[in-house]
């Protein structure tokens, strides 16, 4: 197996998506595909037998409520998950810190 194929999708989160989660039921080019069906305009009951899963299933992938995520990093199986990233609020206090230091030091001159 090539190294790529390895790959596994993780979110902002660390969470492993897509067709990386091991309760994926659909892979990524079937997902795909039922985007291509839908705009074919195809019901979702037609698309479901097609692709022999639930219709709430369907309905949910269409929605974005099911795989509407977007990968922010591929890790290796085992690899650890690429750090979660601060929280808003620790930003806004370190920039408003930067932000205080520069009209400190503008004042002074």
């Amino acid at each position: 197996m090539s190294p790529l194929m390895a790959l596994k999708a993780v979110n902002e989160r660390g969470r492993l998506i897509g067709a990386s989660h091991p309760l994926a039921l659909l892979t990524d080019h079937e997902i795909d595909l039922v985007h291509e069906l839908r705009e074919a305009g195809l019901s979702l009951s037609q698309i479901a037998q097609r692709m022999e899963c639930s219709k709430s299933c369907i309905a949910h992938v269409i929605s974005g409520r099911r795989r509407g995520q977007t990968p922010v990093a591929w890790v290796q199986p085992g690899q650890p998950a690429p750090a979660r990233p601060a929280p808003a609020s620790a930003v806004r206090d370190d920039v408003g810190a930067r932000l205080q230091a520069i009209i400190d030091a503008a004042a002074m001159r």
